[in-house]
């Protein structure tokens, strides 16, 4: 397995995993939080540098996103699952 994928199952879709159970709000807020991280961090710190946290906190921020993004989707098939379910008994 490569190293990309390892890194796109840890940081988006084991949190994606946990997101599916939580309220459509609080996977708004993380949405929110991860553009913030991802794109509102270099108000805040000096990004430069070789070893500067400011250069992985964005790419961590859109890894939150999107995980925030399969989250709500996997809740979406999950009751469009759970509604087929009920109706075919």
């Amino acid at each position: 397995m490569s190293d990309l994928a390892v890194l796109l199952a840890v940081l988006v879709l084991v949190p994606a995993a946990f997101m599916v159970p939580i309220k459509r709000v609080g996977r708004i807020v993380f949405f929110v939080l991860g553009l913030i991280f991802a794109f509102g961090i270099g108000f805040l710190m000096e990004l430069g540098g070789p070893d500067s946290p400011g250069l992985a906190i964005p790419f961590f921020g859109v890894a939150l996103s999107l995980a925030a993004l399969l989250g709500e989707a996997g809740a979406w098939a999950w009751e469009i699952l759970k509604r087929k379910r009920v109706a075919h008994g």
